[in-house]
């Protein structure tokens, strides 16, 4: 995105929203096949604490990276902070999944199909408002960029 005219940077940015959409929305069919009887993995105690343990570790970067970009009106930083927090969501249900079939030995799907789709919504959320951003840019982005 960074040697692209205006234009072309809009419609990159448009497809990083629609890519994590779609992505998104994947996932949140496969969560719903927990509805239907598909089992998860179980885990062992000191795995699932190694899987909680990433997504704090990402949201942790991502945060500090949003916070260090929160003024920045370039693409190339709302792209960024899009991808980065919808990777996050994800990975904030698996971790989820995990706990549960650590800590809980027995039927957690519900629980974990549940936790897929809000979080799955939420990412698919932020693809559809950086869609709708990228039809919203003004001049005065045209300017900064």
């Amino acid at each position: 995105m960074h040697e692209q005219d205006w234009t072309k940077k809009m419609k990159s940015y448009r497809q990083v929203g629609i890519i994590i959409s779609a992505a998104s929305s994947c996932y949140i069919l496969y969560s719903v096949r927990l509805f239907y009887g598909e089992t998860t993995r179980i885990y062992p105690l000191n795995m699932a604490v190694l899987i909680a343990l990433y997504p704090f570790i990402l949201f942790a970067i991502n945060l500090r990276g949003a916070v260090k970009l929160r003024y920045s009106q370039a693409v190339e930083a709302k792209a960024l902070r899009g991808i980065s927090l919808s990777s996050t969501m994800i990975c904030f249900s698996l971790t989820q999944t995990a706990i549960m079939s650590a800590a809980y030995a027995g039927d957690h799907m519900a629980s974990s199909a549940v936790a897929g789709i809000v979080f799955g919504s939420l990412a698919c959320l932020i693809g559809l408002r950086i869609i709708k951003d990228s039809y919203d840019c003004r001049y005065e982005d045209r300017k900064q960029s």
